[in-house]
This record gives structure tokens, C-alpha cells and sequence, in this order.
């Protein structure tokens, strides 16, 4: 995610090769004709299709239901990950790693590997200690609901009617795929 942004908006993928730096002196070669339609840099997007029949997290549910724009959702997850205690200084606090084993992790991680999956790939934790850490890890994590309280897009009230809709919507996609799966 943190990828995706740029200080002043968002960049939902790598710009098109023609504008990449080629790395030669002299001019750039000539960019494409602009579309009749070009997309502005800070355009905002808010979802006005139908609601996914699938399990919703509250931010997916907030942003299908067309109530929060997609810089917005995005915005909202980046600070929830932001406030996120690290996996290595849960596992450091607990005595499960010194500090010495988490650069020694860091420092053999694959290239898009997880910490806790590379811990574990390594021999430094055990499967069962990584769900110990993963599920502390999301107990302290900030609920997406207090990035919108902080920021004054919501009132509680308002954030506990959504989380209502959201609950009501997964639950009848859970009834609707349990109706389907049982014979009539």
C-alpha cells in the first residue's frame, strides 16, 4: 500500500514505460496523444456499483456502499497499518526474539516474505508462536472506525450504524452462500 502513495495523491500502478526515465541525456521521447477523457492526479473516486455479495471488511464495506471515496479507504487503512505494533517487538517484549534474531530475520527475508513467515521459515519461531503474535498483534491494532472518529468524517453514532450495515450485509452473504450449498 504505501507503494500506492504519493505524498500529493495516489498512484494506483507504475506510470505506462513511455515515462519512465530512459537514463540518456537529450530529450525524452514524445509522449502518447492525451485520451479524450485523461484521468486527473488527485481525482477522487467514490464506488457506484452494486455491493459485492462477499464478506466485507468495514473499510471495503464503507467504500463499496459509496460512503467513503477510495483516496479516503486507502488514507484510513495506511494510518491503521501506521498504528500496527510491529511483529518483532511483540515477539521481543514476549522473549520469543532478541534483537539480534530480528535483524538476522530481516536480513534473510525473501523478497515480498512476511517477517513472521520468514521467522518461521528460518527456525526462529514455530508455527503456533506466529498465530500467538499474529492475533496480539490485531488485538492491539486501532480499529479502522477510530481513523474516522479522529478525523471528524464520523460521529460514534454514525460509525456504529455502518458497522451494523456491515454486519447485516456479511450476514446475509453468509445465508445466501449456506442456502445455495444445501440441498432443497
Amino acid at each position: 500500500l504505501t507503494k500506492a502513495i504519493k505524498e500529493d495523491g495516489i498512484l494506483l500502478a507504475d506510470p505506462p514505460p513511455d515515462y519512465r526515465a530512459t537514463g540518456e541525456s537529450g530529450p525524452s521521447p514524445e509522449p502518447p496523444p492525451k485520451k479524450k477523457s485523461p484521468r486527473r492526479k488527485n481525482a477522487d473516486h467514490f464506488f457506484t456499483g452494486t455491493l459485492p455479495q462477499r464478506h466485507l471488511l468495514f473499510g471495503q464495506f464503507l467504500f463499496y456502499s459509496g460512503i467513503v471515496s477510495w483516496k479516503t479507504y486507502i488514507r484510513a487503512l495506511l494510518w491503521q497499518r501506521r498504528q500496527r505494533p510491529l511483529l518483532g517487538q511483540i515477539a521481543l517484549s514476549w522473549g520469543l526474539l532478541t534483537l539480534q534474531d530480528i535483524r538476522q530475520i530481516l536480513a534473510a527475508r525473501r523478497l515480498g516474505e512476511k517477517f513472521g513467515e520468514s521467522a518461521v521459515r528460518q527456525g526462529y519461531l514455530k508455527a503456533y508462536n506466529l498465530l500467538a503474535l499474529l492475533g496480539k498483534q490485531r488485538r492491539l491494532q486501532s480499529r479502522l472506525g477510530e481513523y474516522f472518529l479522529q478525523n471528524g468524517w464520523f460521529t460514534e453514532t454514525q460509525i456504529d450504524a455502518f458497522c451494523k450495515m456491515q454486519v447485516r450485509h456479511n450476514q446475509k452473504v453468509l445465508y445466501h452462500k449456506w442456502q445455495q450449498r444445501t440441498p432443497s
